[in-house]
This record gives C-alpha cells, structure tokens and sequence, in this order.
C-alpha cells in the first residue's frame, strides 16, 4: 500500500472510531452514595439508566433534585424507607429549596425512601414525563400536593406509598387558600396510571380545607385507584373538580374498587389536628365520564351525614355513565344538576353499624360476620375479581358488598383462616352458648355450638 492510500486507510478508520464513540450509549452505573452532596451530584450530574443507592441516613438537600436522565433509578438501601429520608429545611419554612424530586426524564423509578417536609411538593412530575414509578416511598408533611402532576404524564404507577401529615401549614402566604392548598396525590392530565396500596392519611390544612387526598383532573384519563386506605383527609378520592371541566372532561375513563375511605365528621376538632373532624366528603364525581365505583366502603362518624358522596357537573361538563356498584356509605349522596349516575347494590345512610366491622375507629374495615346485610348481597363483576386483600371474591357463595369479603372462618379477626384461628375452635370445643368456655366467635354456622359443622365452615376458608 503506497503512503498516500495509508493515509487515507487511516483518516477512515480514525473517522470511524469517532462515529463509534459518538453513538455509542453512555452506559449506566450503580452508584452508591451517603452524603447529601454525593446524592446531589449522582442524580444532577447522571446518566441514563444510572441506579443511585442511598445509604441509611437523613439528607437535608441545598439543591432542586432534577431528574433528567431516563430509565434512572433512586431507591434506598435497605428496603425500609423509615431508613432512607430526604429532606427539606421544613414544611413551613419558604427557602430557596422548596421541592424534593423533580421528574422531566421518562421511565424514572423512585423507591424506598422518604420524602419529607419541602415549602410545596415531596414529588413533583414534570409534562411529558412518563412512565413513572413511585413504589414502597413515605411523603411526609409537605405544604402542598404531596405527589403533583402536570398536563400531560402517561403511564404511571403509584403503589404501596404513604402520602401523611402529622402537623398542619401554617405559612403559605403567597396562595390565596393559604394554609389550606394542601394535597395527596394530585393528578392533571394523568393518563394510564395506576394507584393501589397505597394510604393517604391527615391532608387538611389548618383551616379545614384540602385538595384531594388522591385526586384526578384536568383532561385525566384512563385511572385505575385500588385497595387504598384514605383516612382524616377533608377530601377523599375525588374524579373531578367541581369547579373544573372547562376545556373537556376532568377525567375520562376510571375506576375505583376495593378501597377504605373514613372521612371523619365530627365537630370541633383540635386546631392542630383538623383531620379529626370536619371532613367535606369521602368520594366526589365531577365532569367526569365513563367512571366505575365498585365494592368500596365508605365511612362517616353518622349516617345522616349529607354529602359522604357527591356527584355533579363541572363549569361546563356533565357527569355521563358513573356507576356506583356494591360500595358500603355510611352518609349519603349529595347530588348536584348534571350528576348523571347511578346506584346498584350501594348501602347507604344508617344502614351500615360500627359492629359490622373489626375496629372503624382503628382503620380497620375488614367485615364482621353482623354485617349480614353485606354478606354474600352482591353479584359478581368482572371488573373485581379480587377483595382488598387480594382474596378471591366470592369466596364462597355469592360476593359481598364493600372491600373486604368476608372469611367465615377467621376467628381471630386477623382477615386469614390459618391454624391460629383453628387453635381458638380447639379450646371451645364441643362447647355450647350458657357453658363455660363457650366462644361464640367459633360458633361459625350460628347454631349456638361449636362442633364439627363449624370445623367444616373453616375447612371451606383454610388458607385463605
């Protein structure tokens, strides 16, 4: 080969190196970090894909976390968010710092960790940022929306994640609701997204007036909300604003199952605990369409309460094709013009007692078997094949309305029928109402023994 074609043979191979480097990606890293700077720096200065592990500690953060790079994942260490907290300078302290993790990037995964007292948002996605995931994260005391969207996320997943206050805003001066714009979860314009596990609990601000403790609106679409807990909020699940539905439906397309709200009524809370009284409503429907309530049960301090649900038009929209199916509501319905729903199998007002459920007070609404009015009174549908718990439903018989289906063999009340429960039948055996050692917890036909037609009603939800 003569110099000059060696030249030329080299000028193409150099040429093509640099084409290889320029398109080849960046591959991503596992990094592990334990100081705040080193947490700041993994996420504003990485790379797609890149897997940031934080050690166990407190991270008080000097910097916005932006998250700009897709596919990167922040998880804590150990699994246990209780270990991992990022933090900000307070809930009500107006500092340069005044949000937590802020997504701009797609298919971005948070997750075992906590997200704690920021000016306004612990998790704040940005437009055109989807794919999210947000799974097994604490929010804690943030002045605003907990976890807020932006028109328009596609795709999300928001799972096994407690959205709580345990004191209350009280410098919010910059907001004409002041202290009171305050949220959950807080959806505009999601679409796709999933919500399941997770609890809400104590959104109200000091005022008595919140958002949504999980909220869905502005042209949202396509929501599935499952087996949450929503407790102490002034709002409960909430599709649609009352106020909104100018440009189209708040939300089009939904469905709610298997889910606990307690919206707390009682009068006169103390004023730093608002959210243990004064709540506005558990469920609201507004401009909202094609939106499916199913096997939820609902509770107030009295079923005479006038608003437990409400549904309505929004500023221009109607409500079209909203069905309440099988929930239990201690209250009522609260039905303004344009409401357009419907109610099949729902128990409503007075009708649902304290004594159909293990403990309301408690946050637990596993059922009782007093709640015979719920028992075996549904009928099935193909939308929720499953009870909060993930147990079959029916379990036996026909399915039961509310959350829970109930296990007639759980003696112990722990919502599983397992040996536990067996070893409470043992010690009233073959006992019988007026005897010593009588249980009448095991007396599971309702026969007033405890004999082998009840060892029979076990073996039918062993394991279970």
């Amino acid at each position: 080969m003569e110099g000059k074609d060696v030249k030329q043979a080299v000028k193409v191979l150099v040429i093509g190196l640099i084409g290889v480097l320029c398109t080849s990606p960046v591959l991503a890293a596992v990094v592990n970090v334990a100081t705040v700077t080193q947490l700041q720096n993994a996420i504003l200065g990485g790379s797609p894909g890149d897997e940031i592990v934080v050690a166990a500690g407190t991270y008080t953060t000097t910097a916005y976390l932006n998250v700009q790079d897709n596919g990167m994942i922040i998880r804590g260490a150990t699994g246990n968010p209780a270990d991992v907290i990022i933090q900000g300078m307070g809930m009500n302290v107006n500092t340069t710092v005044k949000e937590g993790i802020v997504i701009y990037a797609d298919d971005v995964t948070i997750k075992d960790l906590t997200v704690q007292e920021y000016f306004y948002h612990a998790i704040h996605f940005q437009p055109g940022a989807d794919r999210i995931t947000i799974t097994n994260v604490i929010t804690r005391n943030n002045g605003q929306q907990h976890i807020k969207g932006a028109k328009y996320n596609n795709g999300g997943l928001i799972e096994k994640t407690v959205c709580e206050q345990t004191y209350v805003r009280t410098n919010l001066p910059s907001d004409p609701r002041g202290v009171d714009y305050v949220g959950g979860i807080d959806l505009h314009g999601g679409l796709n997204f999933v919500i399941r596990d997770c609890i809400v609990r104590n959104i109200m601000g000091q005022g008595g007036d919140a958002d949504g403790a999980i909220f869905a609106w502005n042209q949202s679409a396509n929501l599935t909300v499952e087996r949450c807990i929503v407790i102490g909020c002034n709002r409960g699940i909430c599709f649609g604003n009352n106020s909104g539905g100018s440009a189209g439906y708040d939300v089009d397309g939904g469905i709610a199952r298997n889910n606990f709200v307690y919206a707390r009524t009682a009068a006169n809370p103390p004023a730093d605990q608002p959210w243990l009284g004064n709540a506005d409503v558990a469920i609201d429907v507004f401009a909202s369409r094609n939106i499916n309530l199913y096997n939820n049960t609902v509770w107030t301090d009295s079923g005479s309460y006038g608003r437990t649900i409400r549904v309505g038009q929004g500023s221009v929209f109607s409500n079209s094709n909203v069905q309440f199916k099988y929930n239990i509501i201690r209250g009522n319905y609260q039905v303004f013009t344009g409401a357009n729903y419907t109610s099949t199998g729902d128990l409503t007002g007075n009708v649902p007692q304290a004594s159909w459920f293990v403990n309301p007070a408690g946050e637990n609404f596993h059922l009782t078997k007093l709640a015979t009015a719920a028992i075996d009174q549904a009928a099935a549908l193909p939308e929720v094949p499953e009870d909060y718990d993930r147990q079959a439903r029916p379990s036996r018989g026909a399915p039961d309305v509310g959350a829970d289906e109930f296990l007639w063999g759980d003696i112990t009340g722990d919502n599983r029928c397992n040996v536990f429960d067996l070893q409470r039948l043992a010690a009233s055996w073959n006992k019988q109402l007026g005897q010593p050692g009588y249980d009448a917890a095991c007396d599971l036909n309702g026969d007033n023994k405890v004999n082998v037609f009840d060892l029979q009603v076990m073996a039918g939800d062993w394991n279970k």
